[in-house]
């Protein structure tokens, strides 16, 4: 008989009578379904140990007389070319209002257990960041959104609240890492409903406010980071991984609000805190580059790009392999890290520029009191000599900033991070005096932006810096620039814009740095 043509005799009729096992196989499967479920999900694992009702599954043998019972009595179809189980949503629905309460928290327990099994345990953990784990967030997501619909749709008691809190902020991890913050948000609010412990509270705390840093409120992501590290000073040693993760967030928090001082201040702990944990083989590597990048971050910020590139080049990765073999990894975290040196060397060379000047007007007038044939051509020499060393950083910033952006778009696709970097690029340009290329990278700037909904932010910060662009186009042309940068922007309850914004007015619509 037909898989649809079963379905509504099986539901129908009334002599149906499954076995103990596959009864509560198929009250486990509801709360997954109707997204195809894959076997391997649901097989035991070191991890997840069924029991209760569901200790059959233990057992293979008698795990597949369950799901073939199922078969038969039409309640559910197998995905040959998946090896996935696929439970309709009326078999769901059905499923889930004929459990008594007590069931109901029973088999939710397990579903979640399934799940944390299925993306692993990063909660308890200071950990780089997750794109390795990506896929598995990303296939298992209909089946997260499904069992927390279930458990809100039907008030179903949960039992473990900490550990389900915990697999909620998992995900939601996920979400702020992938750029999806509405999302990201939405979860968090989800488990600040759940009564769990003092650090995992800590712990939400600090994923808002990395939430509130992208969107530009570093003064709410402030708050949220100080409540993180109260929690977590009264209950970790001072040299924890923890205690460091809330001082690097901290930091990041201050540099944003341009409270250098203390942006420093709790950037060098926790430097000090990892350069210890690392040598005590307490701690990843990876850590201490990403509290040294940061604070390469916040010496860019202060004006000081030399010590900003000698602090970025102790990233222990930055050393061995190299950079460049670093973004072969995939990890989008460096490619923050080559707009960063990118952006230190367009620093770099705007600095020489400005500290040229003067010097060349003194050698212009040292010309006029009577200064040889030969002196100029010297000075001709060291100039052309100078303006070619200057090329080729800007022309290696350039090269660094492709990929670190090629490396956004295949990771994040339109978002903030690509509009910020293709933001990036366009500046380099700029200081190449390369108009025409800068044109470009701002017009690809501001369509990903307006892609992904930023057109107030970023990119009426892109229409701006094209209307610095165009100056040689006439003043209309600027001026409808400017006048279209300006219509596109969205002040903050209580802000007004000012008559006539700058640039940095525009450039304080976004983050100082975006990782």
């Amino acid at each position: 008989m037909a898989f649809s043509d079963s379905l509504n005799d099986a539901l129908s009729s009334s002599k149906l009578s499954l076995s103990t096992d596959a009864a509560a196989f198929l009250k486990l499967l509801a709360f997954f379904s109707p997204t195809p479920i894959d076997k391997v999900m649901v097989a035991p694992s070191r991890m997840w140990s069924p029991a209760g009702e569901l200790k059959f599954m233990n057992k293979s043998e008698l795990a597949r007389f369950a799901e073939q019972e199922l078969f038969d009595a039409g309640l559910a179809e197998l995905r040959q070319e998946q090896e996935a189980l696929i439970i309709p949503s009326i078999v769901c629905d059905a499923t889930m209002k004929a459990m008594i309460k007590p069931e109901q928290s029973f088999f939710l327990d397990a579903a979640h257990r399934i799940l944390h099994n299925s993306v692993g345990d990063s909660f308890k953990r200071v950990t780089e960041h997750q794109h390795k784990k990506w896929e598995r967030y990303q296939r298992n997501m209909r089946h997260f959104e499904n069992v927390v619909e279930n458990q809100e749709k039907y008030s179903i008691n949960i039992r473990d609240k900490q550990s389900w809190a915990e697999t909620i902020l998992q995900f939601a991890w996920y979400h702020y890492e992938s750029e999806d913050l509405d999302t990201a948000e939405l979860l968090v609010d989800k488990s600040l409903h759940l009564e769990v412990g003092p650090l995992t509270r800590a712990s939400t705390w600090n994923l808002l406010g990395f939430i509130e840093l992208d969107r530009n409120n570093a003064p709410n992501a402030l708050s949220l980071f100080s409540t993180a590290l109260e929690i977590r000073q009264t209950r970790y040693p001072d040299n924890h991984d923890f205690i460091a993760s809330s001082y690097n967030a901290m930091s990041l928090a201050y540099t944003e609000l341009g409270d250098f001082f203390r942006a420093v201040e709790f950037g060098r702990k926790a430097i000090g805190i990892r350069r210890k944990n690392i040598l005590s083989r307490k701690n990843d590597i990876e850590m201490q580059g990403n509290s040294l990048s940061n604070m390469a971050s916040t010496l860019l910020r202060m004006g000081h790009p030399y010590e900003a590139e000698e602090t970025l080049s102790r990233c222990p990765s930055h050393q061995k392999p190299g950079l460049t073999k670093m973004l072969e990894t995939g990890n989008p975290r460096f490619a923050g890290d080559a707009l960063l040196l990118a952006r230190i060397k367009r620093a770099q060379v705007v600095h020489d520029r400005s500290m040229r000047w003067p010097e060349e007007l003194s050698r212009y007038r040292q010309n006029y009191a009577g200064q040889t044939h030969q002196g100029l051509v010297r000075q001709e020499q060291e100039t052309v000599e100078m303006l070619r060393a200057e090329q080729a950083k800007l022309d290696g910033a350039i090269k660094l900033s492709i990929e670190g952006h090629e490396l956004r778009m295949k990771t994040f696709g339109a978002g903030r991070r690509t509009a910020d970097s293709a933001y990036v690029l366009a500046t380099l340009f700029i200081a190449k005096d390369d108009l025409e290329s800068a044109r470009l990278w701002l017009e690809k700037s501001f369509g990903l932006a307006v892609e992904k909904g930023l057109g107030a932010t970023y990119g009426a910060r892109a229409v701006f810096e094209l209307s610095r662009v165009r100056v040689g186009s006439g003043e209309e042309v600027v001026r409808e620039c400017e006048a279209a940068a300006k219509a596109m922007l969205v002040p903050k309850e209580g802000e007004t814009v000012p008559e006539n914004p700058g640039r940095v007015y525009y450039e304080g619509l976004v983050p100082w740095f975006l990782w």
